[in-house]
């Protein structure tokens, strides 16, 4: 098995164990989806994403918006977390994996 192999079944591993604890996370805040889409959307606006994407996830025309794409989370979180190789998306790899989990959240409540 190559590396890349090995990252895949690791991140694919490490995804629900993720979600599951932003959600126990929280949970312990009060409304948990609510919780975590505020968050979601503080960061979205703090670190840029918002600047390339819109605020409603529409901004960018080459491609299909952020909300209809958002129900599949472990694309998202890949992306959110490795950024997008050749684009001008970065990779927020550096940051508490909570900030990707709150982010992918929020993602999911934008429009379609």
């Amino acid at each position: 098995m190559t590396v890349t192999h090995r990252y895949r079944w690791a991140c694919v591993l490490a995804l629900p164990l993720l979600l599951l604890c932003a959600a126990a996370r929280a949970a312990d805040s009060g409304n948990a989806s609510a919780g975590a889409d505020d968050r979601g959307a503080r960061i979205f606006a703090e670190h840029g994403c918002a600047g390339c994407h819109g605020t409603d996830g529409k901004k960018i025309t080459t491609g299909p918006s952020l909300g209809s794409v958002a129900n599949n989370p472990y694309e998202m979180l890949h992306k959110v977390m490795n950024g997008q190789p050749a684009e001008a998306m970065p990779s927020l790899r550096a940051l508490d994996p909570q900030v990707s989990v709150d982010i992918v959240v929020h993602l999911q409540t934008l429009p379609k």
